[in-house]
């Protein structure tokens, strides 16, 4: 890592991916270890008001865009600022890759608008670039190595500004509670959240300067036990004066399994764990089967969760799940604070396999591709139904457990994690899969090209970058 250059792991790709690993053996000489350091890049550009007038104390953000367990976008901040006395801003030392930015007010700092109030009467509504103000419609910046994307300007447009103030409770002692109150859009990750204040000791909160909106309030005790809590709610163009918040540890989910297990089937390494469709909302840390056979989730918060099972056998895949008469893999696990039934998990033995190889354009085996088994357009809002590895030094990978159905199989050099899940994300890749059938308890072989980066195709032209030097 050094000041002005893109930060880099031994190993890795591109920047952001997971660095390789380097052994060390007694005796043995580590390989040469090289970085080629190349120049990180720049955002910049001016915010101004609806009358053209530069704003001060305005928070300009580069968020990236990331993609959840059902494959929706969330935006996560990467790096921000405050714009200067003149309007300017300038987000610097930036990683390569896609950018969406946001420019909003805050509600601590003095701007034009209200300079010397404490309760201000007017303040300007988050905008993202190129000036809307839903971070659906936002369209991404992109930096190559060492660029400057300057003129990434801002016209700012005036909102009413309201109050919102709640209080927060403890579920377990049902008395006041103190506690850390954010908010944040349903879009964006906690980290975007430009509110945040701290109750008194009665628990009573208020937020000023808020501009309508829908937004998610996220609760955290200051005791030492650290619970925790969530409701979203709308924001008109007046005080929104019940946003009450109830903190709890969570509750346990217990899972009960059923199934044919063949003789000599070993279940020890089963693990069940629930991966929160909300970005906001923790995951739970993954249970492990008892040797009684037992298996109990705990510290679930309320919310909606994928269900995952992990380390079963080469075979075994889950075939259906039922909590409280829910099709839970049909739909999703539903968490609430009332009595909580328990997760019936069957599991089926006769899941296909298949063994393929990952190439590049040259057609030579290529390793570090993520290979993904996506399933056919039935089943395609399932996220258990797909599955994911990445190649070897052979460009060799292997998938097991898979359901009996149709498949389409993928390869990327380089993708974002759940991209595969998005509908609008396949759309550029459908004519890039190879159709597959599964059958029960079938071992099949497929072998696939790697769709190089940028294929989504975005016409731009290789230019060359400066190289960091010491």
């Amino acid at each position: 890592k050094k000041e002005g250059c893109v930060r880099q792991e031994y190993g890795q790709k591109k920047p952001g991916d997971e660095g390789a690993l380097i052994v060390v053996e007694a005796g043995r000489p580590v390989p040469a270890i090289v970085f080629r350091l190349q120049a990180a890049s720049t955002i910049a550009g001016i915010v101004r008001n609806e009358e053209g007038y530069p704003v001060a104390n305005i928070l300009v953000q580069a968020l990236r865009g990331s993609y959840g367990v059902r494959g929706t976008r969330t935006l996560t901040q990467f790096s921000s600022v405050l714009t200067d006395d003149r309007g300017i801003y300038r987000l610097y030392w930036l990683d390569p890759g896609d950018y969406y930015v946001s420019a909003s007010y805050l509600p601590q700092l003095p701007t034009a608008v209200n300079a010397n109030e404490d309760v201000p009467r007017g303040v300007y509504a988050a905008t993202y670039f190129p000036g809307s103000g839903d971070a659906v419609r936002a369209e991404a910046v992109h930096l190559d190595n060492g660029s400057t994307s300057a003129g990434i300007d801002f016209r700012l447009q005036r909102s009413p500004a309201v109050s919102v103030r709640g209080t927060v409770r403890s579920l377990q002692t049902q008395t006041a509670a103190e506690a850390t109150v954010t908010m944040f859009a349903p879009e964006e990750s906690a980290s975007v959240a430009r509110y945040s204040v701290q109750t008194d000791a009665k628990g009573v909160f208020a937020m000023n300067g808020v501009t309508p909106g829908t937004y998610i309030l996220s609760a955290k005790s200051l005791s030492a036990d650290e619970q925790i809590g969530f409701a979203t709610i709308k924001v008109l163009d007046a005080d929104y004066l019940r946003a009450d918040l109830v903190l709890g540890p969570g509750v346990t989910i217990k899972a009960r399994l059923f199934g044919q297990v063949p003789p000599g089937t070993d279940l020890s390494r089963l693990q069940i764990s629930f991966l929160p469709l909300e970005g906001y909302i923790p995951a739970p840390a993954a249970s492990m089967i008892q040797s009684n056979g037992s298996i109990a989730v705990a510290n679930v918060q309320p919310g909606n969760y994928l269900l995952r099972a992990s380390g079963l056998p080469d075979t075994a895949y889950v075939k259906a799940a039922q909590l409280d008469q829910r099709d839970v893999l049909e739909q999703f696990v539903r968490v609430q604070y009332e009595s909580q039934a328990p997760l019936d998990i069957q599991l089926a033995f006769d899941g296909g396999q298949l063994n393929g190889t990952v190439t590049n354009a040259a057609g030579l085996p290529l390793e570090g591709a993520t290979a993904v088994l996506v399933p056919d357009r039935v089943r395609r809002h399932r996220p258990d139904q797909y599955r994911a590895t990445t190649s070897g030094a052979d460009g060799r990978f292997s998938v097991v457990g898979i359901a009996p159905g149709e498949y389409k199989l993928f390869a990327w050099e380089s993708v974002e994690t759940n991209a595969w899940v998005n509908p609008d994300f396949m759309a550029n890749y459908e004519q890039y899969g190879l159709d597959l059938s599964v059958g029960s308890n079938e071992k099949i072989s497929g072998q696939v090209r790697a769709i190089p980066e940028f294929t989504e195709m975005r016409n731009r032209t290789p230019c060359l970058v400066p190289i960091c030097l010491d």
